[in-house]
């Protein structure tokens, strides 16, 4: 495994702390990235119903073709922001592998793009069913719980009103989405609508009045590609919050 290369079981870059970055494949095989990556980003959007990334590696063991890396991956990545913060544990799914290039290091570069794994539910998902005498948070409460399956954390704020909602043969996350534009906050009655977004806290389902500090940032870092055999560590040349 590459975390053998390592005296520690945790990458320490900036004030990111990486526990574990593993692989697993369709066999349940699994694979630390450790001491593969050279790019990490992970996104978080007010805007966007789950989080998404990227990971860029510098593959010189031919993963993609032994692993194999075939785009239906689970991504599991540990990580803390900075001491005395709780480890944060967040598992994805891998959907697509671009960017393949040769590299001087005789092995390949190319890009992991992922999301959380509520999307893969969702996308193969289609609810046709009648949604009676609920509010709206009720009814996205009974979506991400009965319908997603999620197991995270739910920030939902109780709305007002109550509807018959029928959901036409469509995505779950198209039904919140609908719930966003009827929901009004229970109370801030004549307030915005709602927005439905993932974070590393869970799901939220909450008015505009209710968010104080939530823009879309991105924790970004750089391995400079050096490895360094004398005192056995991984020198990373950046990371930044954008």
């Amino acid at each position: 495994m590459q975390r053998d290369r390592f005296m520690s079981d945790e990458l320490k870059i900036g004030n990111i702390n990486l526990r574990e970055i593993d692989l697993y494949n369709f066999l349940n095989k699994k694979y630390s990235l450790l001491g593969t990556f050279t790019f990490l980003d992970i996104q978080e959007d007010m805007f966007a119903p789950v989080c998404s990334g990227s990971i860029q590696l510098l593959d010189t063991s031919n993963l993609l073709e032994d692993f194999p890396i075939i785009g239906e991956e689970r991504l599991v990545i540990t990580y803390r922001t900075a001491e005395p913060f709780k480890w944060v544990t967040r598992e994805f799914y891998v959907y697509d592998v671009t960017n393949k290039m040769k590299s001087s290091d005789k092995g390949f570069v190319y890009t992991l793009h992922f999301c959380s794994v509520e999307m893969l539910k969702n996308r193969t998902t289609l609810v046709s069913k009648s949604f009676k005498n609920l509010t709206p948070s009720d009814i996205v409460k009974t979506v991400l719980t009965n319908i997603i399956e999620t197991k995270k954390p739910l920030n939902i704020e109780k709305s007002f009103g109550i509807y018959t909602y029928i959901a036409p043969h469509i995505y779950p996350f198209e039904v919140i989405h609908s719930m966003s534009n009827r929901a009004r906050s229970d109370s801030h009655h004549d307030g915005a609508s709602y927005l439905f977004f993932e974070n590393k806290n869970g799901f939220n389902f909450v008015s505009l009045e209710e968010i104080v500090k939530g823009t879309p940032f991105t924790y970004v870092a750089r391995d400079n590609n050096s490895y360094d055999n004398t005192n056995e560590t991984t020198r990373f040349t950046s990371i930044s919050a954008i």
